[in-house]
């Protein structure tokens, strides 16, 4: 037996609410009626489960992100399908259907009924300014305007494609020198710790003084060892705290400032900057935005 409960009314025209247990709907509506009410809506009461109660599917919306390729492959599905002859509402419907990503399928979703209720597909993907870049939207705000919006979102495409190839190339190559970076402080967090202590020893027995740079060595050994798990505590939320800095504005612009002047790095960076800024002009004045507005 499942346990369901119906909505509906008696025979007063009074608003009711029943929770019965019956074999199946069917049998719902049988009880309903030999209690004199007319059923409304039926709804089968689920057992308690963690997930149910933690609403998982608003969880995992939550965590959820569009990554760089899933754009890249939504934006140039959609240029094909436009130029296959599909309108734009179909389209999106068929990326909605397609997509396994529950964020961007909602973000389709909403476009979609964006669109429905009037709004430009630009407008629409205006509402979502983390996933959809400034530049993402005055591409399509052009191609709308001059009536080429797949010939624009083929351009986007192509152009976010080679960003993200860029990125990626970017990123691998620093992977090894930040392996080498992580290595070196958990090397030199250790030694601090179980190393130096055992040498300090001999130090203090030669009763002679020492350098100033060596007794503060010897003090932070000491206050490592005496204090490991504040230690390692610390560094985490130093690294948590540097991160969080860097996404503020102040924290980008300070970053950005001091990466361009490093040596070397920083003339990778300048070369970096400078071929996606190239990039993003031709895009943006290919699709037919001004060269006021595409600067």
């Amino acid at each position: 037996m499942a346990t369901f409960t119906y909505k509906g009314k008696n025979v007063s025209g009074a608003s009711v609410k029943e929770t019965v247990e019956a074999p199946d709907k069917y049998a719902v509506y049988e009880i309903a009626r030999k209690n004199e009410h007319t059923v409304s809506s039926v709804e089968e009461t689920k057992a308690w489960s963690l997930g149910g109660f933690l609403n998982m599917e608003k969880i995992n919306l939550y965590l959820s992100r569009v990554k760089s390729d899933e754009l890249v492959a939504l934006t140039r599905n959609l240029s094909s399908m436009m130029k296959a002859g599909l309108p734009l509402t179909r389209a999106l419907s068929v990326i909605e259907r397609q997509t396994k990503n529950i964020r961007l399928k909602k973000i389709m979703k909403d476009v979609r009924e964006d669109i429905n209720k009037g709004k430009q597909f630009n407008e629409g993907l205006a509402a979502f300014p983390k996933v959809f870049s400034e530049l993402y939207i005055a591409m399509v705000r052009a191609g709308e305007e001059g009536g080429q919006l797949s010939d624009s979102l083929q351009t986007l495409s192509i152009q976010m494609e080679r960003s993200s190839s860029l990125k990626k190339k970017i990123k691998g190559a620093m992977i090894y020198p930040s392996i080498v970076i992580v290595v070196m402080v958990i090397i030199g967090v250790v030694m601090m710790i179980y190393v130096v202590p055992s040498i300090t020893a001999t130090f203090k027995g030669m009763k002679v003084e020492l350098p100033m740079t060596t007794k503060i060595l010897i003090g932070t050994s000491d206050f490592m060892s005496q204090h490991a798990l504040l230690v390692i505590f610390g560094i985490i939320g130093f690294v948590v705290g540097f991160s969080a800095v860097l996404r503020t504005h102040v924290g980008k612009r300070v970053s950005h400032y001091l990466v361009t002047r490093i040596p070397v790095i920083g003339n990778i960076v300048k070369e970096v900057n400078s071929a996606r800024t190239a990039r993003s002009l031709s895009s943006l004045l290919k699709a037919g935005v001004d060269v006021i507005s595409s600067i």
